[in-house]
């Protein structure tokens, strides 16, 4: 099976530096091509030689198709960080425009022949190769306090919108739908539907256009899903991949269907984009996330109300510190009041991808390479930026190069008849002070394979080893065959500081299914960690993830348009998974918890709009629950505990407090005053405090919030 293709990116064959001595004649140094001296590009970019024609580049699907003909140089995608949102906003080149904006980060398709230019860009601080994100799929509520938490409130979701960057959703699934069968999916913007296009404007809404007047997709409106419904007008876009709908399900599905399955917040709405590059197989999104970002984020401010965002996806390319370009933009997406981000941790604490350790004397990494992962190789290692090291490799026939000398900055590239060898090692980190070495192998030949066996990549100090420690992560789903550790496997962007980052419990192990027969599956031992859910620390020592519910297994929306046999892969989904309502299914991942901690905060923003994403995080982490399993917390497995939305709810400052005078107590007259209120006997000026959620009506549930409180058995 191919695997992600990020590294896609990673994989355009560029000639480079030459290589150090060569320890067997099967491997030929590539000779010596012109460097891009871009002290502020990432490896990925540094590998370019911007004067290659685009015929000798094997493009792996990466590279634009509207790559410029008459010089035969393709475009990709990068994000750009600069040093304010104001130099962001004001960015600008000869040639091209900001396809989106989140904050200091800017999203750009430019040329190979771009990158130092665009490097010279006033506040220009880093450009990263805009990479594929793996969906956090490995193949509730009641545990997790939503039951309870609308229960004791009242709050459900209601006037909050989530927003969703996934496969997409099923939009006729009856958990998304209203009591009178109207739509609950206020926009969704299909990134791999043409129909607005190839139906003459006549299907759909048109997609945003950035700067550039580039657009992709096709939008469709509340009212044109509405149509659709009800034997209107056409909706073509489906959700073939089914992860989109089952996580949709688990923020906010309101059990219509079935009577059933309910998600924490049933009455919130939601904002989807189908997002481009999805691939059933490899559950890979490789479109531009700022854009959705930024789309999803201009629907909700239309519609006047509160956003949170869920994203069950992540890769490893990078620091894992919180200082890639799309964790920046993260930050200044959720530093505006009303605005969240849930973010999955991942699937891979057992997945043999992250080694640590230190260079003093040398040392071997070893990489296994299988039939089903041969496509491509990448180790990415950070370590202190005072070190120097020096760089080797064996292939799985003990031929490669003992000991090369990377100048910083650069990559030396050899190359056998089979494969195609990368060692690079970067400058310091503007953004974090650290070095990046990049071990790359692809094939020599478009569509062609690497040598199947276990790879060696050396790191030796050069004497200049000051610190020595290094970690190293294997970004194409490829193990470390020795030293493996399950430590520091958060994914980008879930090691983000202003994302929710969220990992995965075991729930369940059996579940009635349509096949007839009760599903059992062996899940671990109930409520203790699931056996895949990545962990903690971040490599700059925080603690993630932030909170951890149940991921291990789940039952949620099924697209019926997954497994059908029309799909991209056409794989029947196993009848064991669907429950014998056929409108549910089990599956199990992190992307399958983020969801619900979403729709926590759908709950928290509900009672008050104006929270920050901090004071989200603070409600939850304060309210986790701590057991025998998680020990005592915050920690790098559990971060801060097991979620309980109920406790959350509770402890909303300000949530159930009637004080009219506003000295910090509730007295009886000013519950007399609320009642009176909401009998329409006085009016609502007469104490603008009862009004908890400012909807401008005093409810019953707030009048039990006043009476909570009055007792002391609500926050206030």
């Amino acid at each position: 099976m191919k695997r992600i293709a990020l590294i896609v990116a990673i994989a355009l064959s560029w000639a480079l530096a030459q290589i150090g001595r060569a320890d067997d004649s099967s491997y030929t140094a590539l000779p010596a091509a012109r460097a891009l001296p871009v002290s502020s590009a990432d490896l990925l970019l540094k590998r370019l030689d911007g004067l290659t024609p685009l015929a000798q580049v094997p493009s792996f699907g990466f590279t634009s198709p509207n790559a410029r003909a008459a010089q035969r140089l393709p475009e990709f995608k990068v994000l750009v960080q600069l040093d304010s949102a104001a130099a962001a906003a004001a960015f600008r080149t000869a040639r091209y425009a900001p396809a989106a904006q989140i904050g200091r980060v800017i999203s750009l398709q430019v040329g190979a022949d771009e990158v130092a230019s665009v490097a010279a860009m006033p506040g220009v601080r880093r450009i990263e190769m805009q990479l594929p994100h793996r969906l956090h799929l490995d193949v509730n509520t009641v545990k997790n306090g939503a039951v309870q938490a609308r229960a004791i409130s009242g709050l459900s979701g209601k006037g909050v919108i989530v927003g969703l960057i996934d496969s997409g959703i099923d939009w006729r699934h009856a958990d998304f739908r209203r009591a009178d069968g109207s739509t609950r999916v206020r926009a969704l913007w299909d990134q791999l539907d043409d129909s607005f296009t190839t139906s003459g404007g006549t299907i759909g809404s048109p997609p945003p256009r950035d700067a550039t007047n580039a657009s992709v997709g096709t939008v469709y409106t509340e009212a044109q899903i509405n149509a659709a419904l009800n034997g209107g007008a056409a909706v073509n876009s489906v959700d073939l991949v089914g992860h989109g709908t089952f996580a949709a399900g688990c923020a906010g599905s309101n059990g219509l269907a079935a009577g059933a399955y309910t998600g924490v917040a049933p009455d919130s709405d939601f904002v989807v984009v189908r997002a481009g590059g999805m691939d059933k197989r490899d559950f890979n999104i490789s479109g531009d996330t700022l854009a959705a970002l930024q789309w999803i984020d201009a629907q909700a401010a239309a519609f006047g109300e509160p956003l949170v965002v869920n994203m069950s996806f992540g890769q490893h390319f990078g620091p894992h510190d919180g200082t890639s370009a799309e964790e920046v933009a993260l930050d200044d997406f959720v530093a505006t009041p009303g605005r969240v981000v849930a973010v999955s941790a991942g699937n891979e604490r057992a997945a043999g991808i992250h080694t640590s350790g230190s260079a003093r004397g040398g040392r071997a990494l070893q990489v296994r390479v299988d039939a089903d992962s041969d496509d491509l190789l990448a180790v990415d290692c950070w370590f202190g930026g005072t070190d120097v090291v020096d760089l080797g490799f064996f292939d799985p026939d003990a031929t490669g190069v003992a000991n090369a000398n990377v100048s910083a900055g650069h990559c030396d590239q050899t190359q056998n008849a089979s494969n195609r060898v990368s060692l690079c090692v970067d400058d310091i980190d503007a953004m974090n002070g650290s070095r990046e070495v990049l071990f790359l192998v692809e094939p020599r030949n478009a569509g062609g394979t690497i040598s199947i066996g276990t790879w060696q990549f050396i790191l030796r100090d050069e004497g200049g080893v000051h610190d020595g420690h290094f970690d190293c992560w294997s970004v194409n789903t490829q193990r470390f065959s020795a030293d493996a550790d399950g430590s520091e496997t958060v994914a980008i962007p879930g090691t983000a500081r202003g994302a929710l980052t969220v990992g995965g419990a075991n729930l369940r192990g059996s579940w009635p299914s349509e096949s007839g027969t009760n599903t059992t599956i062996d899940a671990g031992v109930a409520d203790d960690l699931a056996f895949f859910s990545s962990i903690g620390p971040t490599r700059d020592g925080r603690v993630k993830p932030d909170i951890v519910t149940g991921a291990n297994w789940v039952l949620s929306a099924w697209s019926q348009a997954d497994g059908t046999g029309s799909g991209i892969a056409g794989d029947p989904i196993d009848t064991r998974r669907v429950s014998a309502d056929g409108v549910h299914a089990a599956s199990r991942g992190t992307s399958f918890s983020a969801p619900q901690v979403a729709g926590a905060a759908a709950l928290l923003l509900e009672s008050n709009p104006q929270l920050h994403a901090t004071d989200v995080a603070d409600l939850l982490h304060a309210s986790a629950r701590s057991d025998a399993f998680t020990g005592a917390t915050p920690n790098s497995l559990w971060g801060y505990g097991k979620l309980d939305v109920a406790a959350a709810v509770e402890s909303v400052p300000g949530r159930c407090l009637v004080d009219c005078d506003h000295d910090g107590m509730t007295t009886v007259d000013e519950l007399v005053t609320a009642v009176k209120i909401a009998l329409g006997e006085l009016p609502l000026a007469r104490c603008l405090a009862a009004d908890a959620n400012h909807d401008e009506q005093v409810t019953v549930e707030e009048l039990t919030g006043g009476v909570r409180a009055a007792l002391g058995g609500c926050v206030s």
